[in-house]
């Protein structure tokens, strides 16, 4: 909440969300003040200012608005059912602009030139040197994490600014952005398919890796039993060791293919890989950027995000164009 004294100066601000085009804040701080104190009296003695004048800051401020705030009675006041959703908007317009003012000081103090991502993909990592390669002021740093429990804790706990997470994480403390969705594949090793699609039977007598991160296991399983298959799957940590053990011929990996990193060489292995689509794994997953409801991000925070964005996106659009080029050909 902003703090002011009766000796801050008054700045006006455009609020037409408020229903109003200006008001001064220090209007609105008082009617915060006299909402939670349930007395003008009290808010005044609290704010060491005379009852009058504060009476007159919110009377003023109906009149403004065109509409009752207050309830008045011989010993209290309290808000009306306009004035109790107005007082929500206010609360968060304030909370608002203390958060971008103490985050644009940290800025200019150069004490917020870090970003903290916690992430389901190894991918980020590719991102994060790209990004850096252009920002190199600016430290990233990653929380790979196995679980959405897991992000979502470091985002609530403001250990990390914003999460990449395989599907949305349903929690209302935090907003999700779906930045890339697709069909499951398999990767085999180049020219061992003789077509460009599998079905789950014929995978579930193979030995199948997948990635640890982001529940991609749990996920995997989920796609085998609800055909009444059974799969055998391990979980592996990296990236590159999933697709090395397909090169030598240790099994498939399964995965929603990042066709954008295999482009630009990203990714040390995937050379020599061929992705065949599961043709009956309906299911689409999905990529989703999350982060804790109403916070701002740094203007680091901001460049990363929009990394993030681009690069997923660009995947899913490779993904997009692979997937329908697939089906056209065995309609």
């Amino acid at each position: 909440m902003i703090s002011l004294t009766a000796d801050d100066k008054r700045y006006e601000m455009s609020l037409t969300e408020l229903g109003v085009e200006f008001l001064e804040l220090l209007q609105l701080h008082y009617f915060v003040k006299v909402a939670r104190a349930g007395s003008i009296t009290r808010a005044a003695r609290e704010m060491y200012i005379s009852q009058p004048a504060l009476s007159t800051t919110i009377a003023r401020l109906e009149s403004d608005l065109g509409v009752q705030l207050f309830k008045r009675t011989a010993n209290r006041i309290t808000l009306t059912e306009a004035g109790e959703i107005y007082l929500r908007y206010v609360e968060q317009a304030l909370g608002s602009l203390e958060e971008g003012r103490a985050m644009a000081r940290r800025f200019a103090d150069g004490t917020r030139r870090s970003v903290h991502v916690a992430t389901a993909f190894g991918v980020t990592r590719h991102i994060r040197n790209i990004f850096n390669q252009e920002y190199s002021d600016i430290e990233v740093t990653l929380a790979m994490c196995e679980k959405q429990e897991e992000i979502l804790k470091l985002l609530l706990s403001g250990e990390a600014d914003f999460g990449i997470s395989l599907k949305k994480i349903k929690d209302s403390r935090v907003t999700n952005q779906v930045i890339m969705s697709g069909r499951w594949f398999v990767a085999v090793k180049a020219g061992e398919s003789a077509g460009r699609m599998v079905t789950l039977e014929q995978l579930s007598g193979e030995r199948l890796f997948c990635s640890r991160l982001g529940e991609t296991e749990r996920l995997v399983r989920k796609l085998f039993d609800e055909s009444g298959l059974a799969c055998n799957v391990i979980a592996l940590d990296e990236k590159d060791v999933l697709f090395e053990a397909v090169e030598k011929g240790l099994g498939h990996v399964i995965c929603i293919p990042m066709l954008y990193d295999q482009y630009l060489k990203l990714d040390q292995n995937t050379g020599g890989l061929q992705f065949v689509m599961i043709e009956d794994a309906h299911a689409v997953c999905s990529v989703s950027l999350v982060q804790p409801a109403g916070k701002l991000l740094s203007p680091g925070g901001e460049r990363m995000r929009e990394a993030v964005e681009r690069h997923f996106g660009e995947n899913d659009r490779r993904l997009r164009e692979l997937v329908a080029e697939i089906e056209a050909e065995y309609r």
